[in-house]
């Protein structure tokens, strides 16, 4: 017996390994790139730009990752693939030196990168359901590595700048080998009946009819617009308050570390009995309060422990929106609900938070203002506002389904 096809290579177990790995990537590729784009001379407006520019090809690519991935014999292959081109893209952006070759590797590297999340999500909750396992340990999984590289690579990177691509290259390479060894997840297995079903990207957009589908992806638009403004600049800001690379670390391992109670246990319970559409009200909410006081610390300290909200407020997102819009997709187009469905509305969310938190930022400093702080604080009544809009409908909804039970 082959080791692949022992009793561990052939059900999940492997895929706790995996999002590990590719948690210890970007963790790293998240936090400290945009640093390093800003050392090389890169303005911080610019890498708003830069990164909206990114987000619109990615919207383009996971289309078509999530086509490949659904009509491919092995999905499997397609992620390794996808893993191989995104090595040796990394190895030649750490050789390059010119500002424009480094703008444009670092655009080339993370749109053949970015868009692989959904393809590796769906064959977890294929793969774990199949078996009868539950997704949201499988997720967290990836947390720990993101807490444990976070604190790792935040002291490392501070001692030796030179390290951040051997970390970034031997990271992707552990998660490629990984890759290798996953079970094998092809086209969905179908009953007769449904065997001349065709791969339809429309039946993908006809969820949108779904009142609660559509206020579920809403939410999660306006949670990915002030979390993506977050990830980008975070370290700048970061550096701005008197931090360094071992803060930026620290504040990403608070980050990973308080998802955990989220994950199972009375955390996990009290979203499961909320509900996915309460549940990102709750997180909009709290939102409002966190970009406040981010907006307003003058501490490397206190901007560290803003990291506490992050657990409370991603894991709905992370796994209980992907497990909703899964249980929706049909049998055979499950990767491309993914790539496809949500990733129009997270990359909307990642777009306005590059190019309006962007050009919010190159305004602000040109007043001779602090550009960041304010964009910031911006983040607060957006997100109050998402809430005012998208509660009645919401709680509208959850009534008239009281009264059907």
């Amino acid at each position: 017996m082959s080791i692949k096809n022992s009793s561990f290579f052939s059900k999940p177990y492997i895929f706790y390994l995996f999002y590990f790995n590719i948690f210890l990537f970007g963790v790293v590729q998240g936090s400290f790139v945009s640093m390093y784009l800003t050392e090389k001379g890169v303005p911080s407006n610019y890498i708003g730009i830069i990164s909206g520019v990114i987000q619109v090809l990615c919207l383009l690519i996971a289309q078509l990752y999530g086509a490949i991935a659904d009509n491919a014999r092995s999905k499997n292959r397609v992620l390794i693939t996808i893993l191989c081109v995104s090595i040796v893209l990394l190895f030649v952006f750490s050789k390059v030196t010119s500002i424009m070759m480094v703008i444009l590797f670092q655009i080339l590297f993370t749109i053949t990168y970015q868009p692989m999340m959904g393809v590796y999500e769906s064959m977890a909750i294929e793969c774990s359901r199949r078996y009868g396992y539950a997704y949201s340990p499988i997720r967290m999984s990836g947390t720990i590595g993101y807490a444990v590289m976070a604190l790792i690579s935040g002291f490392w990177l501070n001692k030796n700048k030179e390290m951040l691509f051997p970390i970034l290259i031997g990271t992707m390479i552990l998660t490629l080998i990984t890759a290798f060894f996953l079970p094998e997840v092809g086209k969905t297995e179908r009953n007769k009946d449904s065997a001349a079903e065709k791969y339809d990207i429309r039946e993908v957009y006809a969820l949108l009819k779904d009142k609660s589908v559509l206020r579920v992806l809403i939410m999660y638009l306006f949670y990915m617009l002030c979390n993506s403004f977050s990830h980008t600049y975070f370290g700048i800001y970061m550096t701005q308050l008197g931090g360094d690379y071992a803060w930026v670390g620290i504040g990403n391992m608070i980050l990973a570390v308080s998802e955990f109670p989220f994950y199972f246990g009375p955390g996990r319970r009290f979203f499961l009995k909320l509900g996915v559409e309460k549940s990102q009200l709750f997180v909009l909410c709290l939102g409002a309060i966190r970009w406040l006081i981010v907006g307003s610390c003058h501490s490397p300290l206190v901007l560290t422990l803003t990291m506490l909200f992050n657990g409370v407020m991603l894991v709905p997102n992370a796994t209980q929106v992907v497990e909703f819009l899964n249980e929706k997709a049909p049998d055979n187009l499950k990767s491309s609900v993914q790539t496809a469905l949500r990733t129009p509305f997270s990359t909307a969310g990642n777009l306005i938070a590059s190019f309006g938190g962007g050009a919010l930022v190159g305004l602000f400093n040109s007043m001779g203002l602090d550009g960041v702080r304010l964009a910031f604080l911006c983040c607060a009544p957006l997100t109050l506002v998402a809430v005012l809009l998208i509660a009645p409908s919401v709680l509208k909804s959850a009534k008239e389904a009281q009264k059907t039970e």
